[in-house]
């Protein structure tokens, strides 16, 4: 009688014990269902990753659904990078088969999506505050707002450190094609007021010393070469600009007003090449080709509000947003200015961005 006692009671125990881990399961697929709808306008990535976990512990029609909209919350993404921390800056080789990201703990990080090789350059502890490619990707300047580098993205070459050109920040850079020049902007930060014009900067980009310089406007927004003899430079309120290397000097080639970017909250970028300007706010980029001329500025969304950073292909049709740490490569048939559409159908070209 004792032994059919202890069997029966150890039987009921193992049905109670299966019959807890069912409900743990449950319980732990329901809440990572939920979780994961949460963060679908936030973290994407986890989402992405809690919803799979879900929908593998139980597939109820709540973790079917919460995959599903993981999923689909952003058709046209291509791939995350993580940078591991908040990233301030980026940009990306002509091609984008090479992106680069300056992060707020002061490092410059490149990801080259053909070969997989990753890099990450220490330049100080600050804030990167602009980051530059040549159109290969093979050359990157950068500037932590008070000294601008420039180095080969391969190899084991020291940075070389430019000679500041005046007594404001080093706030934007860039790279000529072939990267055989740097442009470098001082002027003090919008959030600061500035009052003076910012103070245009060209360096050869081996020597690292001053060629020429020119004055531009108030709160310039950022700053790139459209050639090897020519900077495009745009403000806050519309202003874009065009420099061109003449004799000894840069001579301004065109002006032009766009309708300013939205204040408060909203990032921009620039196509490597000057071609194409664009504006990231509450989900949505608007794109417009430079010089304007006529037709409206286009549009499409991206799957995160709470962004840290962009950048925007040559072509105006990829974009590459950063939030919480990680970049979400978007591509896009539809974005690019004059075709009036909303981003959505997926660039499968695992190369670029």
């Amino acid at each position: 009688m004792l032994a059919i006692a202890t069997t029966g009671a150890s039987a009921i125990a193992l049905v109670q014990r299966n019959a807890a881990r069912e409900q743990a399961r449950i319980a732990l697929a329901r809440q990572a269902a939920a979780t994961a709808v949460a963060s679908t306008g936030t973290r994407l990535d986890l989402a992405q990753l809690l919803s799979v976990a879900a929908y593998h512990l139980d597939r109820t029609p709540q973790a079917t659904a919460a995959l599903f909209r993981a999923v689909g919350e952003s058709p046209h993404l291509v791939r995350y990078l993580q940078a591991g921390a908040a990233v301030s800056a980026l940009a990306s080789s002509m091609d984008g088969s090479v992106i680069a990201a300056g992060t707020d703990d002061g490092r410059v990080l490149t990801w080259d999506l053909r070969t997989g090789r990753h890099t990450e350059n220490h330049l100080a502890n600050r804030q990167i505050h602009a980051v530059a490619l040549d159109v290969r990707g093979d050359r990157i300047a950068a500037t932590d707002g008070v000294h601008a580098q420039v180095w080969q993205r391969t190899g084991n070459s020291p940075p070389v450190v430019l000679a500041a050109a005046a007594r404001r920040p080093a706030d934007l850079v860039a790279l000529s094609p072939l990267g055989t020049a740097v442009a470098v902007l001082y002027q003090e930060s919008a959030d600061n007021a500035p009052s003076k014009p910012a103070l245009l900067a060209l360096y050869g980009s081996a020597s690292g010393g001053v060629q020429l310089t020119a004055t531009g406007q108030v709160a310039l927004d950022f700053v790139d070469f459209s050639s090897e003899s020519t900077v495009t430079t745009g403000s806050f309120d519309g202003r874009h600009s065009a420099w061109t290397l003449s004799g000894h000097r840069l001579a301004p080639t065109w002006n032009m007003t766009l309708s300013p970017a939205p204040f408060n909250n909203y990032l921009s970028a620039h196509a490597q090449g000057g071609a194409y300007y664009a504006y990231v706010k509450d989900g949505s980029v608007t794109t417009c080709h430079l010089p304007w001329t006529d037709g409206p500025c286009s549009g499409g969304g991206v799957p995160t509000a709470a962004m840290e950073a962009t950048a925007i292909s040559p072509d105006g049709r990829h974009a590459a947003v950063a939030a919480a740490g990680v970049l979400l490569g978007l591509g896009h048939r539809g974005l690019g200015p004059g075709t009036g559409q909303q981003a959505g159908a997926a660039d499968r070209d695992p190369g670029s961005l």
